[in-house]
């Protein structure tokens, strides 16, 4: 391995594909050759879809979210950020339904 995200030594080294990978408990996995991270689950804008249909969920999660992937990208020194599965629930949908984006995409965009 060539000692890209050295800074970060929580995980599991393994290889793949020829690469050098380390998977991460925080549902990420950093592809040490390129320095790219890659994250799974992220949901921003489930809370406000759940919320607009009155299912009591707490304010924040999305902030909450943001912070803990910029927290990632800076610990890893990630020079790509790759999304995996789910990333913005009911956006595009939410977005035209009201003539606004969600606060989750806002809230992404506006990250970094």
């Amino acid at each position: 391995m060539n000692g890209r995200g050295a800074r970060f030594s929580h995980g599991v080294d393994f290889e793949f594909g020829g690469s050098a990978w380390r998977a991460l408990p925080q549902r990420a996995a950093l592809w040490l050759d390129r320095c790219w991270l890659l994250v799974a689950d992220l949901h921003f804008g489930k809370s406000a879809t759940f919320r607009a249909r009155g299912v009591p969920v707490p304010a924040g999660t999305t902030q909450a979210d943001l912070a803990r992937l910029t927290a990632l990208i800076e610990a890893t020194r990630a020079r790509r950020l790759v999304f995996s599965a789910t990333c913005c629930t009911r956006a595009r949908r939410m977005g035209k339904r009201r003539g606004s984006s969600p606060a989750g995409v806002r809230g992404m965009a506006s990250c970094r």
